[in-house]
């Protein structure tokens, strides 16, 4: 019982005495962790609700939005998505459009999209050191990227 005990015991000293840091970082890893996924999610859910499946030209985060609100089955993740993200969208070309999400300030770029590949985000930022962090605007073409 005593073991059981000491393990119980050095669980709760070593989540209560984290440092304010080291709970910001866990705080930022499980936020955007859960975002890449969204994201990638809401790319799967995008490509099938465009019409022949063809980005138009003009397509933005406006449209990205609104599409989600009329389509998307969890209107709560999409609801906190928008409401707790700087997100921008932008047509890339007929097959592809790009998503970003900023940081809250609309500084550095955490996540980018290009939908190329479903499963997942085909950049992210937010793991790595703010100052290495790009700016939050579009520089990356599928052709880069993309088969």
């Amino acid at each position: 019982m005593r073991p059981i005990l000491t393990i119980f015991l050095l669980i709760f000293l070593n989540q209560t005495c984290r440092s304010p840091e080291e709970k910001k970082i866990e705080k930022i890893l499980i936020d955007y962790s859960q975002v890449e996924v969204l994201v990638s999610d809401f790319s799967k859910k995008i490509t099938g609700y465009l019409p022949d499946m063809k980005v138009p030209a003009s397509f933005n985060e406006v449209q990205y939005e609104k599409l989600l609100k009329e389509n998307y089955p969890n209107q709560e993740k999409v609801s906190s998505f928008f409401t707790n993200h700087k997100v921008k969208v932008k047509a890339v070309n007929e097959k592809y459009f790009s998503v970003i999400v900023c940081s809250r300030d609309g500084i550095h770029k955490k996540i980018e999209d290009l939908n190329c590949t479903l499963g997942k985000v085909d950049y992210r930022y937010w793991d790595q050191n703010e100052q290495q962090q790009p700016k939050c605007v579009f520089e990356i073409t599928p052709e880069k990227i993309c088969p």
